[in-house]
């Protein structure tokens, strides 16, 4: 969405600016443009956000009309639906929303971000083990990243819950990984699988390759380990 609608509205808000010369407007539309590049070069490292799960000084200075947005439509969704905040979609494996400390599920051992967009919730990452996969919304780690949080992921000691911002598509596209990798389905029935327990749940073409890349380095990591 972010490279069909953005540059589209940022040419209106700059457009407005012109017209009116209210100048600050061409700065949200400034941002628009920026965030457009940021998705064509599929690079979420430039949101700024840490492997502690907040975001640096300099992004929310960067981003702030974004990160607006972000958190203003996360959370009017929060409120507008009735799904709950995470499911298991397999055993000790929870797929969910980016979730407050006290909606977690208990006896959570790691918490999976993949949202690069919002800042984590506070007090999760003080709570238990956390591991941030940077990822823009829409799209999927990059198959060694997908493959190396599922290596953590399955090297837990207990539940993992893994969130994105609603829990729809790139917290499923890890658990799909993980669910395959360890046989619990394969990539033909891994989705109908996930959307048994989290009907909302909708991979896209991007995350379906990653995934199927991601799936492949896993087995020939597994392989050369069991060769060796």
């Amino acid at each position: 969405m972010a490279t069909r609608v953005f540059p589209w509205i940022a040419l209106a808000l700059i457009g407005l600016a012109l017209w009116t010369h209210v100048w600050i407007l061409a700065w949200p539309g400034a941002v628009l443009i920026a965030t457009a590049i940021v998705y064509l070069r599929g690079a979420p490292r430039a949101l700024g956000k840490r492997d502690d799960g907040t975001m640096a000084a300099w992004a929310w200075a960067a981003w702030a009309p974004l990160f607006a947005y972000m958190r203003i439509a996360h959370e009017l969704a929060r409120y507008a639906t009735s799904e709950s905040v995470g499911d298991e979609v397999a055993p000790g494996i929870w797929v969910g929303r980016r979730a407050r400390l006290h909606e977690l599920p208990p006896e959570i051992a790691l918490v999976v971000d993949l949202c690069a967009e919002l800042p984590e919730a506070p007090g999760v990452v003080q709570r238990q083990p956390y591991l941030l996969v940077r990822a823009l919304d829409e799209t999927a780690p990059q198959p060694r990243e997908l493959a190396a949080a599922v290596d953590a992921i399955l090297a837990a000691r207990g539940p993992v819950f893994i969130h994105c911002a609603f829990g729809h598509g790139r917290s499923a596209a890890v658990a799909a990984a993980v669910l395959v990798r360890r046989g619990d389905a394969t990539l033909a029935d891994v989705e109908a699988k996930l959307r048994a327990r989290r009907p909302k749940i909708g991979l896209n073409r991007l995350q379906r390759e990653r995934l199927a890349e991601a799936v492949a380095l896993g087995t020939d990591a597994s392989a050369a380990a069991r060769a060796g």
